[in-house]
């Protein structure tokens, strides 16, 4: 199933529409859009055509929970299997994985510390440095 992204340019005051095969989380900062799907596709998408490109494809388990930060530049997310991946999306380059001992359900990047903050389904909430090390 193919899903549409309906994108206003208000430089040229028209609909920009791109097709997307799918979205399961969808990110924005100040000059970016990133998309990824459960299975591991992340794209870029940048103003004003909105083209996008493949940033990484992310290879173990599904995707639980993502976030992104435009300060830092980087992508983050959480996977079924207990794994955090964090990404230089300006770099276009993979930074580090860690191995945790729980799912994450929700991913959190202060913008003041740049401290990643892991919240699991039994309530506890996990810190970890921009680099992925536990704090």
């Amino acid at each position: 199933k193919n899903e549409k992204i309906h994108c206003i340019s208000f430089e040229r005051y028209k609909v920009v529409n791109n097709d997307i095969p799918a979205i399961d989380f969808i990110l924005c900062s100040s000059t970016e859009i990133i998309t990824a799907t459960e299975s591991g596709t992340v794209k870029i998408w940048t103003p004003p055509k909105f083209k996008h490109k493949t940033l990484f494809t992310i290879t173990n388990d599904l995707i639980s929970c993502v976030s992104m930060s435009g300060i830092y530049g980087i992508f983050v997310c959480g996977t079924n299997d207990g794994y955090l991946k964090i990404y230089s999306y300006k770099q276009r380059k993979f930074i580090n994985s860690v191995k945790t001992n729980f799912i994450i359900d929700k991913i959190l990047i202060t913008e003041s510390f740049g401290f990643i903050l892991c919240y699991t389904p039994s309530n506890e909430i996990n810190i970890f440095t921009i680099n992925g090390f536990f704090i």
